[in-house]
């Protein structure tokens, strides 16, 4: 019954993942020139993200349908729009045409919604400001992908889809704190059910379920609350059991985490800065000739450093004790990192990818360890240039960002 929705509409969940997207995009058109434009990219980025994921697990080779063509070409569109926003629009102080924001929201709810009639393309005229009329054309673009015949618009179909060797490698790859964690989660759990099936109790697995529910909480304030709740909600079936799994599963957590996720923050913004690093170089340089990157260990290990990153920071900020302030500076770098990973991934996608003479890729690469060891030495390190990328003028202003927020964030140590 719960795959019935697959027959009468077989890419639902990808419908809803675009859909959100350009919502979001809408959210950021209607946010430029306002104080509400960094808050709501990072949604965005995180919302493209999550949708380039659903379409891919989504992905059934041998049931190609229209619908889910227009699904991958509306995606790549609105990605597409996203740069170009953050290239022309990003400190704009004037907010853009409202009907911009109504007509992307028009996008979005025509992908669910039956409509009797096609919506109308955007027709106002601003050709005394190019650069907005250029935005218009993106997304009229986009409205024709939903209504245009699909044999009719000249576009490739592109969606990196790394192989199952690729996925379990990063799974199980060693730098993963989700890999590390689940092994040390299993080994409580094991502790935990030895001591129930040890000792005789009437409902012996209630301490290895009580366990797992303490344990479950992603942070130690979790952790608590979670105790406090699973007290109050078995107290009547199984005190003795529930107490010993819910002692069991906060003395795993407090070994689990005794190292302060806060005190990892440097080595895993050192260790993220070099992962970048290197795929840049594998992407602008000319080795990338016969080497699939998208399977390449270079972005994987990139992707899962960034997963990482904001695991980890996401934990600190539920530590206790925990300095909030410090953390608050941190947060810009954490961004960045993020922003840069995304633009790297845009690289991919884009036909215009140059390759990059060596002073160029040399100066990069310098950029880029300089900002490593100042994360990792916590301190402010001189600002070096950063060298022009053509085509790509965004990713070279967020590298900048990036050694501004790390010259900030040593704030935080000091």
């Amino acid at each position: 019954m719960g795959m019935a929705g697959w027959i009468t509409n077989p890419h639902g969940p990808e419908t809803v993942a675009v859909q959100k997207v350009y919502k979001e995009l809408a959210a950021l058109i209607q946010a430029t020139g306002t104080d509400k434009w960094m808050e709501v990219r990072q949604k965005l980025v995180l919302t493209l993200r999550t949708a380039e994921e659903t379409l891919q697990a989504g992905k059934v080779p041998w049931d190609s349908r229209e619908h889910y063509k227009r699904l991958l070409l509306l995606n790549d569109q609105a990605n597409a729009i996203f740069v170009y926003l953050l290239e022309h629009f990003e400190g704009c102080q004037t907010a853009l045409p409202p009907e911009l924001a109504d007509h992307v929201r028009a996008i979005s709810d025509s992908l669910t919604k039956k409509r009797k009639e096609k919506d109308v393309a955007l027709h106002d005229s601003h050709e005394e400001n190019k650069i907005v009329q250029t935005l218009i054309d993106k997304l009229n673009e986009a409205r024709v992908i939903i209504d245009g015949p699909l044999e009719q618009i000249n576009r490739e179909l592109s969606l990196p889809r790394q192989s199952l060797v690729s996925i379990f490698g990063g799974a199980f790859d060693k730098n993963s704190i989700v890999f590390l964690t689940s092994v040390r989660f299993g080994v409580v759990l094991l502790i935990a059910a030895l001591v129930a099936y040890s000792f005789e109790f009437n409902r012996s697995y209630w301490i290895t379920l009580s366990c797992a529910a303490v344990m479950s909480g992603s942070t130690i304030i979790a952790t608590f609350h979670r105790q406090i709740h699973d007290l109050a909600f078995f107290a009547t079936a199984r005190v003795i059991d529930v107490v010993i799994g819910c002692g069991i599963g906060l003395i795993g957590t407090s070994l689990i985490g005794r190292r302060k996720a806060s005190s990892l923050l440097p080595h895993l913004i050192a260790k993220t800065i070099r992962c970048q690093q290197q795929y840049l170089f594998t992407l602008f340089s000319e080795h990338r000739n016969g080497v699939d990157i998208i399977e390449s260990s270079e972005r994987r290990k990139m992707q899962t450093n960034i997963t990482n990153l904001k695991l980890v920071y996401e934990t600190a900020i539920g530590e206790i004790p925990s300095n909030k302030v410090a953390l608050e500076m941190i947060w810009p770098v954490v961004f960045s990192i993020v922003q840069v990973g995304y633009l790297l991934e845009s690289c991919l996608k884009s036909s215009n990818c140059p390759i990059l003479s060596d002073k160029t890729l040399s100066q990069l690469l310098l950029v880029f360890e300089t900002m490593a060891k100042s994360a990792e030495q916590k301190a402010a390190i001189p600002m070096k240039h950063v060298p022009e990328i053509k085509g790509f003028t965004k990713l070279q202003k967020e590298i900048t960002d990036l050694q501004d927020a790390l010259q900030l964030s040593k704030r935080a140590y000091s």
